[in-house]
């Protein structure tokens, strides 16, 4: 006769971290996101998966960590297929895929036996012109990946109904065995713990518990997409970690930032010099808010926000739209990390001391240029406004 465990096993008392403990992880995931950002400017045609390896363990080294949380993925073109590549002598070309999937592990204290682990997965297309197959695969994942991160923010928590919405989303497009790992799976002292993300788990989220979030798909012959975030289960929803940009095109991340409250010839100028900053730009719009353009202009702008935001979204030159801080005008900035900040010609507000605030929160290599006037007796919105 067996009797049903009554006490939890020390897996489960382990998944749930304390808020100390999440401290580490976070810590140990902005590091991650450090080396990362560095890694990508490594990379050139002819460099080896090799030598970007070691680029990435000295820069851990070199940044105080003393443990990594696993060997460091680095794979090019048809490796990405290969779930655990081993990073070898392949030599990076035009045209492929580079799939980066490390973290490092921030020990508790001088002493420390215990050590908390990041794990992050980002996918990227060397050169300026992606295929349609990569656009697709690459648009399928994040998608999947999107629509987990909504459920589990939503309160769903049972890990194989979780499984099932990212893998049931995939399998319909690329078949089934194109995704032949789990979603995701617990970390803290160790990369893998408990739970796990599966189809079959019985296991069941609770608030303190990290997990990743990690989709993919990988096609023989071809190649390998996978996106993988860590997120934190919190009491209401959940806690993204991972702050790395999801840009799938090896591109330099430019922000511009306005009101955009009815577009004009100016707008498109303004957007166009941005762009041009740059070979391979990615023009990310901040829109200002409501209550800051009041507090600014001493009115209220024509539109809201959220229709500004559709307007801008619309035009071609512009990839990626958000919203800017109500509170913090730094927040955003800082989630986004732009090389590039392209100021307007007349934009004043938070300008005077914008680089110093921003090497002092962590990002000192951002280049801020002033863009010129485009005919601003014609083309300015409160011009335009009035007639």
């Amino acid at each position: 006769m067996s009797a049903k465990l009554s006490l939890p096993i020390v897996a489960e008392i382990r998944a749930v971290k304390t808020a100390r403990e999440i401290e580490y992880i976070k810590k140990a995931q902005k590091i991650s996101e450090q080396v990362l950002a560095e890694v990508l400017k490594k990379l050139r045609p002819d460099v080896s998966e090799i030598e970007i390896r070691n680029f990435i363990v000295r820069r851990f080294k070199q940044l105080g960590v003393r443990a990594l949380a696993f060997p460091p993925i680095v794979s090019f073109g048809r490796g990405t297929t290969d779930v655990h590549h081993e990073p070898n002598s392949t030599r990076l070309k035009k045209g492929d895929i580079v799939m980066f999937d490390f973290g490092c592990a921030m020990p508790v204290g001088r002493r420390a036996v215990n050590h908390y682990c990041s794990d992050m997965t980002r996918t990227f297309f060397f050169g300026a012109n992606p295929s349609a197959k990569f656009k697709k695969v690459y648009t399928a994942v994040l998608t999947a990946q999107e629509r987990v991160l909504a459920s589990l923010a939503k309160g769903e928590r049972r890990a194989k109904i979780l499984d099932r919405i990212a893998r049931g989303f995939l399998s319909k497009k690329f078949g089934k065995k194109a995704f032949p790992h789990g979603l995701g799976h617990g970390v803290g002292t160790a990369i893998h713990e408990w739970p796990n993300l599966k189809p079959r788990s019985p296991d069941i989220l609770k608030p303190g518990m990290v997990v990743t979030v990690e989709p993919g798909v990988y096609l023989k012959g071809w190649g390998g997409v996978r996106i993988e975030d860590m997120v934190l289960i919190t009491g209401r929803g959940m806690r993204n970690l991972a702050n790395a940009p999801k840009i799938p095109v090896l591109k330099t991340p430019i922000m511009v930032f306005g009101t955009f409250d009815g577009l004009h010839k100016g707008h498109l100028d303004f957007f166009k010099q941005a762009r041009r900053l740059s070979e391979n730009p990615f023009l990310i719009v901040s829109i200002a808010r409501d209550l800051n353009v009041k507090r600014i202009k001493g009115r209220s702008p024509s539109k809201g926000e959220r229709a500004r935001m559709i307007e801008v979204k619309k035009i071609r030159l512009v990839d990626k739209v958000v919203l800017g801080g109500n509170r913090n005008y730094l927040s955003h900035i800082l989630k986004e990390k732009p090389e590039i900040i392209a100021l307007g010609y007349d934009q004043s507000e938070y300008t005077d001391n914008l680089k110093k605030e921003l090497a002092d929160a962590g990002l000192k290599n951002i280049k801020i240029v002033r863009l010129k006037k485009y005919y601003p007796n014609l083309y300015k919105s409160s011009i335009i406004t009035k007639k």
